[in-house]
C-alpha cells in the first residue's frame, strides 16, 4: 500500500472542507476521489521541491502564535518530504519565472465549476506539468482531454508524466491559436485579456469556459462562461493572481482591465454578448469582437 495514501485522503477532504467553507461550492464525490488517488509528487519533478507558502508550524509557534504575528508565514521553503505537497500550497515549477504548480483549492474549486461529465471532451490551456489535467482526465474518462503548454520543456515534461493516463493529449503550441476541434469545457489556466474567438466557436452547445481575466501584473477575476441556445451566459466566480497567458493579451485592454476590475461593477454582468452593437450603459466591457454585458441573455 502506498504509505501516502492515507495522507492524500485527508488532504482531499480538507479541499472540500476548504471550498464548502470559503465558497459554498460543493466538491463532488469523483473530484474528491480524484485528489485522493493521483500522486501530486509525480508530476512535480525530483526533490528538494520549493512550496509557496507557510511551512508546517511547531508546536511552539503555535502556542506564541497568539502573542506575536507568524513572520514564518510568509516565507517559500524547501522541502524533500512528499507529505508536505499535501497542503494547500503552490509549489514552483519555475521560480525564477514564477510558475507554479497552482494552489490546490483554487484549482478544484474551477474544475468543479467546470461541471465535467463522463464523456465530455476537455481543452486545458496552460497545462504546466500536467497534475490538474490529470485530475480532469479521471473525472471525464472515457472522455478526452488535450492539454496545451506553450513551454517546450513543460509540454515534453507533461507528455512523460500523463503517459500512462488514457485519453490525453499534449500539445506544445500557443493555447490561443491550438484548434481543438469542438469541446465541451475549456479551463484557461493563465492570464489573458479577453476571450479568444477560437475558443468561443469551438464550444459546444452547453459547454463551459473558465478564464482569468487579468491586468498587467496578473491581478483579476476567473470569469464562467456557459453556450446555451440563447446565448453566452457569464459570471465572475473567483479573484486571483496569475502568470499570463502570452498569446492571449492586448495592452489596451489590460489597460481598460485594471480600472474595470477595482471597483464592484463586475457583479453585474451576465452574459458575453457577440452581436455587434454600440456600446451602452449595460456594457462592463466592451471590445471589437465581445462584450462582457449586464445584459441577462433570452
Amino acid at each position: 500500500m502506498d504509505e501516502l495514501e492515507g495522507v492524500r485522503r485527508k488532504y482531499a477532504q480538507r479541499i472540500r472542507d476548504v471550498l464548502w467553507r470559503c465558497h459554498r461550492v460543493r466538491l463532488s464525490d469523483d473530484l474528491v476521489s480524484a485528489f485522493a488517488r493521483i500522486p501530486r509528487e509525480a508530476f512535480l519533478g525530483p526533490a528538494p521541491w520549493l512550496v509557496r507558502g507557510a511551512p508546517p508550524a511547531t508546536a511552539w509557534q503555535r502556542l506564541t502564535s497568539r502573542l506575536a504575528p507568524r513572520r514564518y508565514s510568509s516565507r517559500d521553503w524547501s522541502t524533500r518530504d512528499p507529505h508536505q505537497l499535501y497542503r494547500d500550497v503552490a509549489v514552483a515549477i519555475d521560480a525564477a519565472r514564477g510558475l507554479n504548480n497552482g494552489q490546490p483549492s483554487g484549482l478544484a474549486l474551477w474544475i468543479q465549476l467546470l461541471d465535467l461529465r463522463r464523456g465530455d471532451r476537455v481543452l486545458h490551456i496552460g497545462c504546466g506539468l500536467g497534475y490538474y489535467t490529470a485530475l480532469m482526465a479521471a473525472l471525464v474518462a472515457p472522455g478526452e482531454v488535450i492539454g496545451v503548454e506553450i513551454d517546450a520543456t513543460l509540454a515534453r515534461l507533461a507528455g512523460a508524466n500523463l503517459a500512462s493516463v488514457d485519453s490525453v493529449f499534449v500539445v506544445n503550441g500557443d493555447g490561443a491559436h491550438h484548434d481543438p476541434g469542438p469541446v465541451d469545457a475549456i479551463l484557461v489556466n493563465a492570464g489573458v485579456t479577453h476571450p479568444q474567438t477560437l475558443w468561443l466557436d469551438r464550444l459546444r452547445p452547453g459547454g463551459r469556459m473558465l478564464l482569468p481575466l487579468t491586468n498587467h501584473e496578473g491581478i483579476g477575476m476567473m470569469l464562467k462562461v456557459t453556450s446555451q441556445p440563447a446565448g453566452y451566459a457569464a459570471r465572475f466566480v473567483s479573484k486571483l493572481l496569475i502568470f499570463h497567458c502570452a498569446g492571449a493579451r492586448d495592452v489596451q485592454y489590460s489597460e481598460r482591465l485594471a480600472s474595470q476590475l477595482a471597483g464592484n461593477a463586475w457583479r453585474s454582468v451576465q452574459s458575453l454578448r457577440r452581436d455587434s452593437h454600440s456600446p451602452d450603459a449595460e456594457c462592463w466591457f466592451h471590445g471589437q469582437e465581445f462584450c462582457l454585458s449586464a445584459r441577462p441573455i433570452g
